[in-house]
């Protein structure tokens, strides 16, 4: 009889074991399904998100900002400029492709408004200051385009916090975008008349701060 109460309680205590284990996996198995669901959950969002092609073309962007500088100063590159040149317009060619899918298959977003503009100044102020280390342009007009596209970022942050407003893209910016572009161009490949079309895209520049005041600032009012 002993015996066999002895067996019976070590078959009870090895079956509380046992039980004990699976509750423990139990716990580790939802753990770890709920951290896998978390993940799924975080993936889906990400992956659409993402799957907005105007952010995502924005997102490149960003990404050729970096790229344009090390192929612009790549000297062992043969031709390096030109491969720097290309990255340039295929910026400006996303650009110009983003704001088209957004508006034609409604993909507009507030996050694609903020940073669309975003990336665009932060290409074009790379490309300067890369043309001003080379004593291709002078401090002061790095200066005048830094000014003003730090007073637009300051204008557009002050009307969306204060005002709700966020401000877009218009066609004095994308004129005096443009003008950059031929310009730049036309510096990088040391064209006639180079100096005139970037004092007139510098001229541009301002009018299109004017224009972009006015507009967004009267809008709140």
């Amino acid at each position: 009889m002993t015996s066999l109460f002895c067996i019976s309680t070590d078959e009870f205590a090895l079956a509380e074991v046992k039980q004990v284990q699976n509750e423990g996996i139990c716990l580790i198995l939802i753990e770890l399904i709920t951290e896998a669901e978390f993940i799924m959950l975080l993936i889906y969002r990400i992956g659409g998100w993402l799957m907005n092609l105007p952010n995502a073309l924005t997102l490149f962007r960003f990404v050729l900002i970096g790229i344009f500088p090390y192929l612009y100063f790549l000297e062992g590159l043969e031709n390096n400029k030109v491969w720097a040149f290309a990255v340039f317009i295929l910026a400006g060619i996303t650009d110009v492709l983003d704001g088209f899918i957004a508006r034609r298959f409604n993909l507009i977003t507030k996050w694609g408004k903020l940073m669309d503009p975003l990336a665009d100044k932060l290409m074009l102020i790379t490309v300067l200051i890369c043309l001003f280390i080379e004593e291709v342009i002078p401090l002061w007009a790095i200066l005048i385009i830094v000014l003003k596209e730090l007073l637009m970022i300051l204008g557009a942050a002050f009307l969306y916090r204060n005002r709700k407003i966020v401000v877009q893209s218009n066609i004095y910016g994308k004129l005096a975008t443009f003008l950059f572009y031929v310009a730049v161009t036309a510096l990088i490949f040391k064209l006639p008349f180079a100096n005139y079309i970037f004092g007139v895209a510098i001229f541009s520049t301002i009018l299109a701060l004017v224009k972009y005041a006015d507009l967004n600032f009267r809008k709140g009012n």
